[in-house]
């Protein structure tokens, strides 16, 4: 089976999917863009979706551009799966679906990550009709699981290929801290100056503050890149992941935090952070003792990984078997 999977055009899709090692045939398709090279083609493609033109009135006729978004590789008697993650669902048409079941051997998956809209406060898209649209819709989260009844599928641990691992002594900061305030302020400006009075070189920054931030040391900014993230990743000895309230699984910070062999102080209560990272790797953000302090202080080279499993071709294992599954119970029910 084939795999395409669409994303948004976000970077670090691209960043993790891009690098990520894997043996199963896999095609991303990153963004709303169309599979030509020609600037007209292309030109016209976004004026049609518009967000501009289209929010008075929907404008018709957006099917002509269907077969544009299919890669090449893919043959219409492939079998194949197409992926969609959650973030990209929102800005495709339902009658998409149809024309690649109309068009293709296929099975289509919808990948729910993080699908709240935090600045609206409620979900991206209907769940429950997605439900009905999808051969599955699965989740790494639990607590997701549970809420809207879908499939909870094992975590996707990313071992990414093509980046830099410096030892500790060539890294310049002790802790790093990147995200959005989301009502966290003053916990951030507690961890930054309890770790920063014992001596920790703090790198903080608060994204889109929902107040002035009390810690003149902390950076405050709209917005960062990606690759400006991992840039400081890799000079850093120490991640700090605060999950929001209700949030669970594995998170990109975790990810980040394994590939670059760095320490993590992290809320994250989920038990599976114990089979992926060193015991002396994971710090209790509510428990960072002083004897914690000096290791992260006096270790000069980062953790090694510890597994060489639980990767993305895992997850493309457990779609395609997940599916094969689902279809020879759906045979076996109809003769019944």
């Amino acid at each position: 089976m084939k795999f395409v999977i669409f994303h948004s055009d976000y970077e670090y899709y691209k960043f993790l999917f891009g690098r990520t090692i894997t043996k199963r045939k896999v095609i991303n398709v990153y963004g709303s863009r169309i599979m030509t090279k020609n600037f007209l083609l292309q030109f016209l493609y976004r004026l049609h979706h518009s967000s501009l033109l289209n929010k008075y009135f929907n404008i018709p006729l957006k099917n002509i551009w269907y077969s544009y978004l299919i890669p090449a590789q893919i043959a219409k008697d492939d079998d194949v799966c197409f992926i969609f993650n959650s973030s990209r669902v929102s800005n495709i048409d339902f009658s998409f679906y149809n024309y690649l079941r109309a068009h293709y051997k296929c099975k289509l998956v919808l990948q729910l990550w993080n699908p709240i809209d935090w600045d609206r406060g409620k979900v991206k898209y209907d769940i429950e009709e997605m439900k009905n649209i999808m051969d599955m819709v699965c989740t790494y989260n639990v607590l997701d699981a549970q809420k809207y009844k879908v499939t909870l599928y094992p975590y996707i641990l990313f071992q990414l290929k093509n980046i830099i691992v410096k030892p500790f002594k060539d890294r310049h900061t002790d802790v790093l801290f990147i995200g959005q305030d989301k009502g966290r302020m003053q916990y951030i400006e507690n961890l930054y100056r309890s770790l920063a009075s014992r001596g920790l070189r703090c790198d903080f920054y608060i994204i889109n503050p929902l107040r002035e931030c009390q810690v003149d040391e902390i950076h405050i900014c709209e917005w960062i890149s990606y690759l400006d993230l991992i840039k400081k990743t890799e000079d850093t000895k120490c991640i700090v992941n605060i999950l929001q309230a209700g949030a669970e699984g594995i998170t990109i910070r975790d990810i980040e935090a394994y590939n670059y062999g760095c320490y993590m102080i992290t809320n994250n209560p989920l038990h599976e952070l114990n089979d992926i990272f060193h015991a002396e790797q994971l710090v209790n953000i509510d428990n960072i003792s002083d004897n914690i302090i000096q290791q992260i202080k006096n270790r000069k080279n980062p953790f090694e990984k510890r597994l060489n499993t639980n990767t993305l071709d895992n997850f493309l294992n457990w779609t395609e078997e997940s599916l094969i599954y689902s279809e020879k119970q759906q045979k076996e029910a109809a003769y019944e």
